[in-house]
């Protein structure tokens, strides 16, 4: 029986306007994109399930409504030169609904939050959060001060710039990826790297870790493995993708069985 994950956080879409250039625009000294083409992909929260499903969960998810955001990258002849974002009307369950029969009910798992600080997640809702987490094992991964949710199983930090800002969290996980690969970081001494060929984007890489290291923590048939490990291959596997990235279960468990 699949596990099922509750996923709280804020949903994004991540769009790619990809494109090349020949000349220079006589206005102001930057290029003139011919855009060739445009590739969407969820992203927060959105990219979390995704990687949750892939990894064999039945999620469950509530978003920020009534709108989410829009990141959109401009790629110039393979190179990252602008993002901007935008907002777009939405229309999903927000977390009032948790006092609905049908969420209070909810029989789940896991809790997963995916924050981004954008509005899913605030002082009126905190507490209901906090009520589920006594429950089940809970998987933060915040852009906020930790000390906010005063709850976790366990905390992520997508890079290491976030992880510095609060020193006082030195024992949960954050990730490192660099042109050797991808490390997960526990207490400062855990550093066994999964090698990418190549990386192409880190996009994406943390939600791909959190969700990832709570679908090994849960799977009712794991694979012999820690899911720190399961994790750090996950984020492996999904760097060597373009754009915003991701992984499924079989792709880990390949990449484990390479550095076995």
């Amino acid at each position: 029986m699949k596990p099922t994950v509750l996923l709280v956080g804020d949903n994004m879409v991540d769009t790619w306007h990809i494109g090349t250039t020949t000349r220079q625009s006589a206005e102001v000294d930057i290029p003139i994109v011919d855009i060739t083409r445009t590739l969407q992909f969820p992203g927060g929260a959105g990219n979390v399930k995704k990687t949750l499903s892939n990894m064999g969960c039945t999620v469950h998810t509530i978003v920020k409504s009534p709108t989410f955001e829009v990141k959109n990258r401009l790629v110039c002849d393979g190179v990252q030169i602008a993002r901007w974002d935008t907002k777009q009307p939405f229309s999903v369950p927000t977390l009032d609904m948790l006092n609905d029969p049908d969420y209070t009910q909810l029989k789940c798992d896991a809790l997963v939050i995916s924050d981004y600080c954008k509005g899913t997640i605030n002082d009126t809702n905190i507490s209901i959060l906090r009520q589920i987490s006594k429950r089940v094992p809970t998987f933060i991964d915040t852009k906020r001060d930790p000390a906010y949710f005063n709850m976790s199983e366990a905390l992520f930090f997508p890079n290491e710039a976030e992880y510095n800002l609060f020193p006082s969290y030195r024992d949960y996980f954050h990730l490192v990826t660099n042109t050797e690969g991808a490390t997960l970081l526990y207490k400062q001494k855990y550093k066994q790297k999964y090698l990418s060929k190549p990386i192409n984007s880190v996009c994406g890489a943390g939600d791909v870790v959190v969700a990832a290291y709570a679908a090994q923590t849960l799977s009712p048939d794991p694979v012999h493995t820690h899911p720190a490990d399961f994790a750090m291959a996950a984020a492996a596997c999904a760097i060597e993708k373009p754009y915003t990235v991701w992984t499924t279960r079989e792709e880990t468990i390949q990449r484990l069985k390479e550095f076995a």
